[in-house]
């Protein structure tokens, strides 16, 4: 499983071209997660679940959440490059893209402090996305679903940075102290794939809250693995384990073609 999680990670670093090959109607999706994830709290970015770059600060188990997304958009099929190789997909139209997403988690951190929070993640008019599906890698994708792509990547294969990224948010957030409201950016992976005959599903939401001046991703998985690090925040460093993921009580993922 850690193979599969680690294998599916190499996905998050992307190239954007799509080679339209003629018009796609439209795209449905949803995903719904209850139960154990992780909170991966800091200044770094989680751009698909491994490696983490940058330093955490710390990664917790939900004592409970609960997450619901849904959106919609038109797009146009191709073919979608990825490091060792493409899939294929579609590309969404940014003026189509409409995505509302809640979520209620809370955690308690080693120095026994509690934490809350309750969000609602909406598109923006320049919001946009993409669908992929195929086999990588010997990585077979049943579904591959990035929606609030950030507006600048890195150079080649870019890690999306959430600062960057086409999707809002607003929010409360509450550590053992009075209730604050937070807003920011972010975007969200939803990953369906198999790698040596083992499945596995995953929703990762990566944000940058603006009032706290952080990162913060929260992860749902279908079966445990290992959330791995890079001890290079430019990536190529040591990497290690930084926690193990839980399975989500609750993992849904819905995505109809029309």
């Amino acid at each position: 499983m850690a193979s599969f999680i680690l294998s599916l990670s190499l996905l998050s670093t992307l190239a954007i071209p799509v080679m339209a090959k003629k018009s796609y109607d439209k795209i449905l999706f949803g995903c719904e997660a209850k139960g154990p994830g992780l909170v991966v709290w800091g200044r770094f970015v989680v751009p698909g679940g491994n490696p983490v770059l940058g330093w955490p600060e710390y990664v917790e188990n939900f004592t409970q959440s609960t997450m619901s997304l849904a959106g919609t958009s038109e797009g146009e099929q191709g073919s979608i490059e990825f490091p060792g190789g493409a899939l294929s997909g579609c590309l969404f139209k940014n003026d189509s893209v409409k995505v509302l997403g809640t979520l209620t988690a809370s955690w308690i951190t080693n120095d026994g402090k509690s934490h809350m929070i309750h969000m609602v993640l909406v598109n923006m008019e320049e919001t946009n996305g993409l669908y992929a599906n195929g086999t990588i890698d010997s990585v077979v994708i049943n579904h591959y679903l990035f929606v609030g792509i950030p507006t600048m990547l890195g150079p080649g294969y870019g890690h999306p940075n959430p600062k960057n990224a086409t999707l809002m948010f607003r929010g409360i957030y509450k550590s053992s102290c009075k209730p604050q409201e937070i807003s920011g950016k972010g975007y969200f992976l939803v990953v369906d794939g198999e790698v040596s005959g083992a499945r596995g599903r995953g929703v990762h939401w990566n944000l940058w809250i603006e009032e706290l001046e952080t990162y913060v991703t929260f992860l749902w998985w279908s079966s445990e693995g290992i959330l791995y690090w890079d001890s290079n925040p430019a990536g190529g460093g040591t990497i290690s384990e930084l926690a193990t993921i839980s399975v989500a009580r609750v993992l849904k993922i819905r995505i109809k073609l029309i």
